[in-house]
């Protein structure tokens, strides 16, 4: 069974990555690259409408219901990609779009910083101390994906590496499906043919996040200490540089990307 969900990701994505890659180029819905390039960031949309169309397949043949969270994934992919087409430079980081919220700028960083956290907030439906604190990690996760989005295939290898696991302790078929189709979009990013953007990045962490979430409380404590000390060096320290000065992190980061 998990086989099948796989390859029907694999197949669902490879029909629809031409047209959406198409749509967003056509429509000025372009990026640059770390290599200067203008590229579509049209790989985090080419995920979400793979996962729509996954699950209309899935209430169709067996009525089952995961529309909730296609909600939730939908709302922090938009989030994201509000802020990759409004290509805001001056302000980087939480920082510096708090700042330019202080002088009465709105920016799109700042949209997407508040909004994420609120979006999983209302997912969780609980307003407590617990879940104030929960979401502030999950939120912490979700962005440690745009920490890492700096270079082709790096976002999709850091998620197949924490998603597999966790869809091995939880038995769900349907996370194969979008391990086929993160697959694709790892093929797409190596081969620079399109970006994941925020939107696509954020959207990762997100899937992570809420697996994360359902898990027993002292794996999710140990994971929520992870993600902690990865945000601050995030904060502090250049991921490129890093992984740069590890051989090991360096070989796994170039397997597959263009030289």
């Amino acid at each position: 069974m998990e086989v099948l969900y796989l390859i029907a990701g694999i197949v669902i994505s490879t029909l629809f990555a031409k047209l959406v890659i198409n749509f967003c180029y056509n429509s000025q819905k372009k990026i640059k690259n770390y290599r200067g390039q203008h590229l579509a960031v049209a790989l985090g949309m080419l995920i979400l409408l793979s996962m729509l169309v996954g699950e209309l397949i899935e209430v169709a043949l067996f009525a089952s219901n995961g529309l909730d969270l296609l909600f939730v994934y939908t709302a922090v992919f938009l989030f994201g990609y509000i802020d990759d087409i409004s290509n805001d430079k001056t302000n980087k980081g939480f920082k510096g779009h708090t700042k330019a919220f202080l002088k009465g700028n709105l920016t799109s960083g700042f949209l997407k910083a508040c909004g994420i956290p609120l979006i999983l907030l209302i997912y969780i439906t609980r307003f407590s101390l617990l879940a104030i604190i929960e979401v502030i990690f999950l939120s912490m996760l979700v962005n440690l994906f745009n920490f890492l989005d700096l270079r082709p295939g790096r976002c999709q290898k850091v998620f197949i590496f924490s998603f597999l696991p966790l869809t091995l302790l939880t038995s769900n078929p349907q996370d194969y499906f979008i391990l086929g189709v993160i697959m694709v979009t790892l093929y797409l990013d190596l081969t620079e043919l399109s970006v994941l953007g925020d939107g696509g990045s954020n959207l990762l962490g997100a899937l992570v996040a809420l697996k994360v979430l359902n898990l027993p409380i002292g794996i999710k404590l140990f994971i929520y200490f992870i993600v902690l000390v990865m945000t601050i060096i995030g904060e502090k320290y250049s991921y490129n540089r890093l992984i740069s000065k590890s051989k090991l992190l360096s070989f796994i980061d170039q397997i597959g990307r263009k030289s």
